[in-house]
């Protein structure tokens, strides 16, 4: 469990930009997780700050999916076989999306609980 915190907190890290925007909000990576759902010819003239969010976005979700069976009961989740990143990601834009209020909140923590919530491990 050690190992997965440690884990998490670098993923965490990276993610951020000391001094600027929020870089950790809903508000600040859902423009990026849309981005990249849009088919490949729709990304090409992109900013360089979008494409860096549309990374941050893969990188989260990748990281999650990585540790997620090994997190608390409670936090945990165990998606099926052949899950692609695409199909995560449109479960986490849904649960955020749904929660308006949640927008300023940790986008990370979000990412977790959407994805216990559609799919939580049967211990």
């Amino acid at each position: 469990m050690k190992r997965v915190a440690v884990f998490l907190s670098v993923a965490l890290c990276a993610c951020g930009e000391c001094g600027a925007e929020d870089s950790n909000s809903a508000n600040y990576l859902v423009p990026g997780y849309q981005i990249f759902l849009r088919s490949r010819s729709q990304v090409q003239g992109l900013t360089v700050d979008e494409l860096t969010r549309m990374a941050q976005c893969k990188g989260i979700i990748d990281a999650i999916a990585y540790v997620a069976s090994q997190l608390p009961p409670d936090l945990s989740s165990c998606p099926p076989d052949g899950i692609t990143t695409q199909q995560s990601i449109r479960v986490v834009l849904a649960y955020v999306l749904a929660r308006p209020a949640q927008m300023h909140d940790d986008f990370t923590n979000l990412t977790i609980q959407a994805l216990h919530q559609a799919w939580p491990c049967k211990r």
